[in-house]
């Protein structure tokens, strides 16, 4: 076993990472691990787009380095709003397993350490280009709440951080040990109030007791922040409820928000669902999908309610307030508004673009349907781009662009100089099929378009050269080749026959590999896990030229500053132990499928080779 006190603050999972321990504790249906450090994952060379020369380290220039964020999902775990009362129907309904998860209490300390690990990386391990920024690629937050956005902001600024707005210092909610009828359907890290409540976390699966843990969560307390500006995308999860229902109906928005603030009709007043019936819940969903506040609220009067303590902080916000919420920062560590500017104030636009490096152009996208789904909702938390937002992204690539290919495949020539390109979302090319449009007059861009097309779009661009994103909960790493091998010039690619050892699936079956001349094969996509479930990391991204006429984009994953185990078992526990027993408890969800989230070797720490497109002899 590799001990703790030998780990560096800065170690990267090229140093070690964080395996299950063997003898789980056992439960009736499943076994729960103990962490431990085990060996680190190497750098694995990737050759789809273009091969590697052996001598290019020699000669290699480092030409960016940044810290890739995605998928935080702050949560208000004790906000009414939330669905946590269908947790009763996970295991039968596999689809609801994102409605509760035993670690959720614990999301904005795994953020501070988060921070704090990024805070103590100052260069890229492998070219020791200094760090310039960190980018989220989204769902920032988890239920559209304004007090969850707030506290992503203020983790990453260094403010203060209040997870529990009606009850600082105490956690009301599912998971406490107030008698419910759905106490078994969650996990209770406090002690039994009494030998007859048990929950099927701990007999079915094994989880352990960690009292007070709750409690402690729920107490305000001051962020670190970050040492490096931080730019910002937004996600499903922040412009639909709970990542699938859209808002454009006004009384379903007002509805919602008399949910989460406490003020509910009908002399309700603060009220939480702790449980309905089969039945019932399929009519809620249906109705939420609808966006019909009627039958939603009837649904919520027949449910079995809670009274809880009220917070006016649970307010919903829009598009607009998003963008807004990024002005209210502090000017340390910047930029204010963190990618957003006045014209995005003005024009209501999500999307922006900003500067990876001196020699590198990045453009942060909004890849979100607002209006979610009502012909198919599994579609609902997936993305697409709307046709003014491409248009605008096709004027700005042009500007970087001496050659680019009009829609025919010809060749254009430009008065611009060539600059390379790096593109952020949320969604990625695989989760880009929601083109769902309702003309929602809430979203301003409402004709969508698909990944294919997106795609085939880009690839008229060849500086584009990497596409960084996140919402999969996975890392994932493709690389996205064109349909024809293309030159820059008079000259022909010919299609030879592949050295690499992987294959990806993609649109296009005719390709066969990288091409031996330095034409443009395409770009590469980097996918990477959440923060929320295991294995909460993210990722250092470098950029290097090899002076040869290949690029290197390097991929380094880093888990939170917090060991993987601790003895803490209350009743008071530190951040970092709260991160740490969250890591714990989301590498043993029985529900969210944690253990493969991770990835392959070949799409954790990686070199990814592509041809340089402004390459000049």
């Amino acid at each position: 076993m590799i001990h703790c006190r030998k780990i560096k603050k800065s170690a990267t999972t090229l140093d070690v990472t964080i395996i299950g321990q063997d003898n789980p504790t056992k439960g009736t249906k499943g076994e729960y691990f103990k962490l431990k450090y085990g060996k680190g994952d190497r750098t694995l060379v990737r050759e789809e787009l273009a091969y590697g020369k052996r001598n290019r380290r020699k000669h290699r220039i480092p030409l960016a380095a940044f810290i890739q964020i995605t998928d935080v999902h702050i949560i208000d775990a004790a906000s009414p709003a939330r669905a946590a009362f269908l947790a009763q129907y996970i295991p039968e309904e596999p689809e609801l397993a994102d409605s509760f998860r035993p670690q959720e209490a614990l999301s904005m300390q795994v953020a501070d350490a988060m921070v704090r690990k990024i805070n103590s990386i100052k260069v890229g391990p492998k070219t020791g280009k200094e760090i310039g920024f960190v980018i989220s690629c989204g769902d920032n937050g988890d239920g559209q709440q304004k007090n969850e956005l707030q506290n992503y902001i203020n983790v990453l600024d260094g403010t203060t951080v209040i997870p529990n707005p009606a009850t600082p210092g105490k956690y009301v909610g599912v998971q406490d040990n107030v008698p419910t009828v759905n106490f078994e359907a969650y996990y209770h890290p406090d002690i039994p109030p009494g030998p007859d409540f048990v929950d099927l976390y701990k007999t079915e699966y094994g989880f352990p007791e960690y009292p007070n843990i709750l409690n402690i969560a729920a107490c305000p307390f001051k962020a670190r922040g970050l040492i490096y500006p931080w730019y910002t995308a937004n996600g499903n999860h922040d412009c639909t409820k709970l990542g699938n229902y859209g808002l454009g109906d006004f009384s379903m928005l007002k509805l919602l928000n008399q949910l989460g603030t406490g003020t509910l009709p009908d002399g309700l007043g603060s009220k939480m669902i702790e449980a309905m019936d089969p039945a019932q819940a399929k009519l809620f969903v249906k109705a939420l999908e609808a966006q019909n506040a009627e039958a939603t609220l009837d649904v919520i009067k027949s449910s079995i309610l809670r009274d809880i303590p009220r917070s006016s902080k649970r307010l919903l916000y829009t598009g607009a307030d998003f963008i807004a919420m990024h002005f209210n920062t502090t000017e340390y560590p910047g930029p204010l508004g963190h990618g957003f500017t006045e014209q995005n104030r003005i024009n209501n636009t999500l999307y922006y673009s900003m500067k990876v490096s001196e020699c590198i152009d990045g453009f942060v996208l909004d890849t979100c349907n607002p209006s979610g789904n009502l012909e198919d909702p599994s579609l609902a938390p997936n993305g697409s781009i709307g046709r003014i937002q491409l248009s605008w992204l096709e004027g700005e690539l042009i500007k970087r662009h001496s050659k680019y290919y009009n829609t025919q495949g010809q060749l254009v020539l430009t008065k611009y100089t060539d600059t390379l390109c790096v593109l952020f979302s949320h969604h990625n090319h695989n989760t880009m099929n929601n083109i769902y449009n309702e003309l929602d007059t809430s979203d301003l861009d409402p004709q969508k378009i698909a990944g294919p097309e997106f795609i085939k779009t880009i690839q008229r661009f060849p500086n584009v050269i990497l596409w960084v994103n996140g919402h999969t909960h996975r890392n994932i790493i493709t690389p996205l080749h064109t349909a024809k091998c293309i030159t820059i010039g008079k000259e022909k690619c010919k299609n030879v026959k592949s050295r690499h050892k992987f294959h990806h699936k993609h649109h296009n079956k005719q390709y066969k590999g990288p091409s031996k001349k330095s034409g443009y094969n395409g770009f590469w996509e980097i996918n990477t896990a959440s923060h929320i479930d295991f294995p909460q990391q993210s990722r250092i991204i470098e950029i290097a030229d090899n002076q040869d006429g290949t690029l290197s984009i390097f991929g380094t994953l880093i888990d939170h500053l917090s060991p993987p185990i601790v003895n803490a078992m209350g009743p008071r526990y530190t951040i970092t132990e709260m991160a740490s027993i969250s890591r714990e408890l989301s590498f043993n969800d029985p529900f969210n499928d944690p253990k493969t989230r991770g990835g392959l070797p070949k799409d954790r720490n990686v070199e990814l080779l592509i041809n340089n497109p402004i390459w000049r002899h």
